[in-house]
């Protein structure tokens, strides 16, 4: 994040690209006192939280949908995911007390693709 961050921001205030290391990210770290930590506890919204936010979300994409004049015909939904071509487990059932566990692979488990799925808000 601190990287992604600071890029953006010197190509907004000085137009240029900015090449950002592991050797710089740990140095700005320890000039302003961040360490990485593991959250503790999460806090969650309510259940009427949760359904307040999703109308109103639906409302203003309505509201964006009239003042633009927008088709449905050209509002789409768009989703992509890893698709493995080979199980990446190194956990199997076998009989207790067995020395070797052997596990049968393609030798593909980092092999992947991208599946892509979309829809049309018309539906078509």
């Amino acid at each position: 994040m601190i990287a992604h961050w600071a890029t953006i921001w010197v190509a907004e205030h000085a137009g240029t690209a900015l090449q950002v290391s592991n050797g710089w990210i740990q140095s700005f770290m320890e000039r302003n006192g961040l360490v990485l930590r593991r959250a503790t506890s999460k806090s969650k919204l309510t259940q009427k939280a949760i359904v307040e936010r999703g109308v109103k979300f639906i409302e203003h994409v309505q509201q964006l949908i009239k003042e633009y004049d927008i088709q449905y015909s050209n509002i789409y939904n768009m989703d992509e995911t890893a698709v493995f071509l080979d199980h990446n487990r190194n956990t199997t059932l076998d009989v207790r007390g067995a020395k070797d566990v052997h596990v049968k692979s393609f030798g593909l488990e980092k092999n992947r693709f991208t599946a892509v799925f979309a829809a049309s808000a018309s539906g078509k």
